[in-house]
């Protein structure tokens, strides 16, 4: 049963805990004499210390690799070796039934602009099986949403969001995964960027929140990501330029799941214009 529509009908949703973050050789929380190095490794193959003093884990990823959760766009010749670095425990449900979720950076990838970070999903029982693996690095440094690391879609399902993220000079980048879990495989929701910048007597902000809305009759809720885009002047000295206007904007695209299709549709995908608003200013 799914809840009730009433403590579904949010405008945002509350911040879930932080993911995790743990190391190699640390005990799986909940699975003793287990560490996450052996959870990690039932993916990558010889993960080892490399040579020399620096002692950094280094192994090889399958072949195929891992499928990109962003889709073709992201995917291209994959680093080898690997250098296990950054890992993050997310414990979700999924199909009502717990699931254990493993980050795990594997470092930038020489020949894209993102990071090689892998999802591995693994049953919670007393011995976890690995069940999918997805890449999700889509800029330089990928991890679990901090403020926002899963989102409740209800009692059965959550929903996970990891952003990856560089800056330049007065400009930031941060791109979103919002993914879900259906029959024990990654799947997305969408992939989004939102761009934060500073200039001189002016600044962009762009500030995504997400909400879930009932969805009586269909297999999942509706979910919302809104980004609220303003330009606004400062007082820091003119260099002379033209500054933008000012503005104040909201974007929402609102996923909804299509039985027929198999996956959650945007109508209406505010998120579109996304990109052609963030160099509104540049």
């Amino acid at each position: 049963m799914r809840w009730p529509a009433l403590l579904l009908s949010l405008a945002l949703v509350t911040p879930a805990a932080a993911a995790k973050v743990v190391h190699a050789d640390d005990e799986v929380a909940g699975h003793p004499g287990l560490t996450y190095l052996n959870l990690i490794n039932r993916e990558l193959q010889n993960l080892a210390p490399s040579q020399g003093d620096s002692g950094e884990l280094q192994g090889h990823l399958p072949n195929p690799p891992p499928r990109h959760i962003g889709g073709k766009t992201y995917e291209g010749e994959t680093p080898d070796p690997v250098t296990l670095g950054f890992i993050e425990d997310q414990r979700i449900v999924a199909g009502g039934k717990r699931r254990m979720v493993i980050l795990a950076d594997l470092g930038p990838d020489p020949d894209r602009a993102q990071s090689q970070t892998l999802l591995l999903l693994f049953d919670d029982g007393p011995n976890p099986q690995l069940l999918d693996v997805v890449d999700v690095g889509i800029d330089k440094d990928t991890e679990f949403d901090e403020q926002m690391p899963k989102l409740p879609l209800d009692r059965r399902d959550d929903a996970l969001v990891t952003i990856s993220e560089h800056s330049d000079a007065d400009i930031s980048f941060d791109g979103r995964n919002l993914l879900f879990v259906r029959h024990d495989r990654f799947e997305p929701i969408v992939t989004f960027f939102v761009i934060n910048s500073q200039s001189c007597g002016w600044k962009q902000v762009e500030t995504p929140s997400f909400a879930v809305h009932p969805g009586p009759g269909h297999a999942y809720p509706s979910v919302s990501v809104t980004v609220r885009h303003a330009i606004v002047h400062t007082d820091d000295e003119d260099c002379g330029d033209p500054i933008p206007k000012l503005m104040h904007r909201t974007l929402t695209s609102v996923y909804r799941w299509n039985a027929k299709l198999g996956r959650f549709v945007a109508a209406p995908d505010g998120l579109k214009h996304l990109d052609k608003l963030s160099g509104a200013g540049s």
